[in-house]
């Protein structure tokens, strides 16, 4: 019989598997290419995670600079400033010759001078304390030993010589990773007074100021922004390769086995649908409290809108990704980047109004850059008040999410493709089911009917040629008579065993030992002469097909009663236990036996340990038994030792599943 793809069907699981030998290779490729997309957006975003934390960093350590600068041109701008003399602060005796370095107040009150050096020292040693971040005023010409530089500080001032305006980099101090900055300190007209002296002029450089700020906060804050990455990315690869998975398997189903799988794949993909979607709100909000703290961010437009919707503030992102400079569209209207037919709609107006009632807006559509060119966006809009709970404005957040929106677009196109190549296969497998069942008619009826007339003729010669018959005659016409039943039995064997692939599972629980006990009995009424024993052990309850089930048992508890058949007694067991997600069952007997190395002929068609002469049979029971085994979703296995018996094991899932390898 000829499959409709073209190939000879010899069995169920070849209909199956034959058309599909470029569908998996494809599927292999799909799961690589995903694979190498989840990694390499992980990367990507591991990267930029590193550099913002270094920009944050250098930030932070120029504020710490110019708060330095700022005290020191205080102090400078008032020719210094005088202070109690205390246990800490003692006359600077690098000012012994600045006159009126020490006075009195006319209550008596020591009073001495402190230039800016001596004032950012002692601010400096108060940031180590409290805050851990280290300051240093230093020189290639130091006045006081402690200002002189450290190698890196020495490198530094070298590279300020030959016209660098600032020198940043994360260094190692005392085995702990600092954010180190330094820039000139240049000589200004209240410099002179303390430093005319070393032949300094104004403008000259006579040194620098390098801070050092802690890198651990940072780091740790990038550490556990990239494992939240590790971990949303591994799970949409796992999700990914599920869905490829659960999409390939899909192919392979009969209607039935297909219709359920398409619903339970549905309900899969409307909860992986919303834990994405979760996932991407949470990691939108994640992103959104960083970057709103980056002016510098790249990759995300962020900007301030105040209440009627006019752009306030525009970082360097939002400039990449729309193409307008600040001075081009501060005080415009964010509705210059919608499409026409948006603000026909008047969509950003309602977005707004969103964000006013439900406190933030989020939402994918075309946007418009200076240029006119359009790209897929993500933006969430977020509203802003001040502490009187009145309406400050709004924040911004847009991102370029064009190939994300080319990837789900090429999903849906692919989804597409598989329904319909499932539709194909579905009408294949139909066609298939009813060649077959033509072909169990054909046997059933044109095979039985010759069967007959043999057995029919040689008995009738047997009857009226009885005594013109020789010894001989009469064995050879009785060969031919059982093996023309012999043949009748195996065509009833071989239409069982095809009925079992067609026929519609319907699972019920099943008390198995019950069911053994019943089948049993009804055999042993075949073989009175036999001296049978059954023992059943305790046996957890089946969830499967009742006829089908019953067939497995009936089929090895008769293997067990012919095999036992030079025993006496003959003792067969059956047992069982529950695992996690599956119940095993077992048939033992003490009979013949047979030898391990045989045990893979065991289940297959017309395969036979002994002759027909020692025990009858067709060869086909075991066969029955793995089909329906296999077609609940579980499996079939054997264990024995030539004259010491035999065990027949088989699995049955606790919950619904089906297996397509059968």
């Amino acid at each position: 019989m000829q499959a409709s793809g073209g190939g000879m069907i010899k069995n169920d699981s070849e209909k199956i598997k034959l058309p599909f030998p470029q569908m998996k290779r494809y599927v292999w490729v799909l799961a690589g290419v995903w694979t190498i997309v989840t990694a390499v957006s992980l990367i990507w975003h591991s990267f930029h995670t590193k550099q913002e934390t270094l920009e944050v960093a250098q930030t932070q350590a120029r504020v710490a600079y110019e708060k330095d600068i700022i005290y020191r041109r205080w102090n400078a701008g008032h020719g210094g400033v005088y202070v109690h003399v205390t246990k800490e602060t003692q006359p600077n005796p690098y000012l012994s010759d600045v006159p009126e370095r020490d006075i009195t107040t006319p209550s008596g009150k020591a009073l001495t001078l402190m230039n800016p050096a001596y004032m950012t020292r002692q601010a400096h040693e108060l940031e180590k304390q409290k805050l851990g971040v280290r300051g240093h005023i230093t020189s290639l010409n130091p006045i006081r030993p402690e200002n002189a530089s450290d190698p890196w500080e020495t490198e530094a001032l070298r590279a300020f010589g030959r016209g660098e305006n600032e020198i940043n980099s994360v260094e190692e101090i005392q085995g702990k990773k600092y954010m180190r900055l330094m820039r000139p300190l240049i000589t200004e007209k209240g410099c002179l007074k303390c430093h005319a002296k070393q032949g300094y002029h104004e403008g000259d450089i006579r040194g620098g100021i390098s801070v050092s700020i802690p890198m651990e906060p940072f780091l740790a804050f990038e550490r556990k922004h990239i494992q939240t990455f590790v971990l949303i990315y591994g799970l949409l690869w796992i999700v990914g390769l599920g869905g490829i998975g659960l999409g390939t398997k899909r192919l392979m189903r009969t209607e039935r086995e297909r219709k359920r799988a398409e619903e339970a794949l549905h309900h899969l993909n409307e909860t992986l649908e919303q834990n994405v979607r979760n996932r991407t709100a949470e990691l939108h909000e994640s992103e959104a409290r960083i970057r709103l703290l980056i002016d510098g961010a790249k990759d995300y437009a962020i900007f301030m809108l105040s209440p009627t919707g006019h752009v306030e503030s525009w970082n360097s992102g939002a400039e990449r990704l729309k193409g307008y400079k600040p001075s081009e569209i501060i005080g415009k209207h964010f509705s210059v980047f919608y499409p026409k037919e948006d603000i026909e709609k008047g969509k950003p107006e309602q977005e707004l109004d969103i964000a006013v009632k439900e406190g933030r807006c989020e939402d994918e559509g075309w946007r418009v850059r200076k240029d006119g060119s359009r790209f897929w966006a993500n933006t969430v809009i977020t509203e802003l008040w001040d502490e009187k709970r009145q309406l400050k404005g709004f924040s911004k957040i847009t991102r370029d999410i064009t190939e994300r929106k080319r990837a789900e677009d090429e999903i849906q196109k692919l989804n597409e493709e598989l329904e319909k190549r499932v539709i194909e296969r579905t009408a294949q497998l139909e066609a298939a089911n009813k060649e077959l069942e033509s072909f169990s008619y054909s046997v059933s009826h044109d095979l039985r009917t010759p069967l007959r007339a043999i057995d029919g003729f040689s008995g009738l010669v047997l009857e009226e040629y009885y005594d013109k018959l020789d010894a001989e005659g009469k064995r050879l016409l009785n060969i031919i008579r059982d093996n023309t039943q012999n043949m009748g039995q195996l065509i009833d064997d071989l239409l069982a065993f095809s009925r079992v692939g067609r026929q519609q599972i319907i699972k019920s629980p099943i008390d198995i030992g019950k069911l053994a006990k019943g089948v049993f009995e009804e055999l042993k009424t075949i073989t009175p002469e036999r001296m049978l024993q059954l023992n059943i052990k305790e046996l957890p309850t089946a969830l499967g097909d009742q006829p089908m089930i019953r067939q497995v048992i009936v089929n090895l508890l008769s293997n067990a009663i012919k095999f036992t058949r030079p025993r006496e007694p003959s003792i067969i067991e059956v047992g069982g236990w529950s695992e996690e997600n599956e119940n095993i069952y077992y048939v033992k007997d003490n009979g013949v036996g047979f030898d391990i190395k045989y045990v893979n002929k065991l289940f297959g068609v017309f395969q036979r340990l002994h002759t027909r002469s020692e025990f009858e049979g067709t060869g086909v029971g075991l066969a029955i038994v793995q089909r329906i085994i296999l077609r609940h979703g579980g499996k079939v296995w054997a264990e024995g030792k030539v004259n010491e018996g035999a065990t027949f094991w088989f699995s049955i899932p606790t919950k619904t599943v089906m297996s397509d390898e059968w």
